[in-house]
């Protein structure tokens, strides 16, 4: 398993692929610990339809969407950086 950075950045990758503009839809906090605030919730309404319609059959922490307890800081921060680093008219809340 790779580093935070690198299993995030793969399902950026993903979803830059899968639901191009993705990153003006994350308006809230990330916290992959808590299915409206992950990620996949606040794009596909909650944690499981999000790995369900992109499909991931691999392990879904390959991809970022998931992180032990103790690396969810770690791991919001590497989303707000994926995201800070899409086109500024593309974000809803770049903060």
């Amino acid at each position: 398993m790779g580093t935070i950075a690198t299993r995030v950045a793969r399902g950026a990758a993903l979803l830059d692929e899968r639901r191009p503009g993705w990153a003006g839809e994350i308006g809230r906090r990330i916290d992959l610990w808590d299915c409206d605030e992950c990620v996949l919730g606040q794009l596909y309404e909650d944690f499981a339809t999000g790995v369900a319609t992109l499909d991931i059959v691999e392990d879904i922490a390959e991809f970022g969407f998931y992180c032990a307890w103790k690396d969810r800081a770690r791991a919001a921060a590497a989303w707000t950086a994926e995201i800070r680093r899409r086109p500024t008219e593309a974000l809803a809340c770049p903060t």
